[in-house]
């Protein structure tokens, strides 16, 4: 999306993964927010995270996971980000 954050959803404790889970009423929704320093972190001010998507990773397409890195495309930038979300860098 050209100005939508990319979210990440955490359900709430004692939930099993699974389709219903997305679903299921409780959970938190947290935003990406990137930090020139090359740092990120997930937030739950919206407005921030749209800004920081539209300076940093406009039109994102493409996501994956593996190895504990998150991966995506600015459409925009012709960037493919790499997130360590361990090191909570990118």
């Amino acid at each position: 999306a050209e100005f939508g954050a990319l979210r990440r959803f955490t359900p709430k404790p004692g939930d099993l993964p699974g389709w219903n889970t997305l679903h299921a009423p409780g959970g938190n929704t947290n935003y990406l927010l990137f930090f020139a320093d090359g740092y990120f972190t997930w937030t739950c001010d919206e407005t921030a995270a749209r800004k920081s998507q539209s300076l940093y990773y406009p039109n994102v397409e493409g996501i994956a996971f593996w190895e504990n890195n998150l991966y995506f495309v600015s459409k925009r930038t012709f960037k493919m980000y790499k997130l360590d979300l361990d090191k909570m860098t990118y």
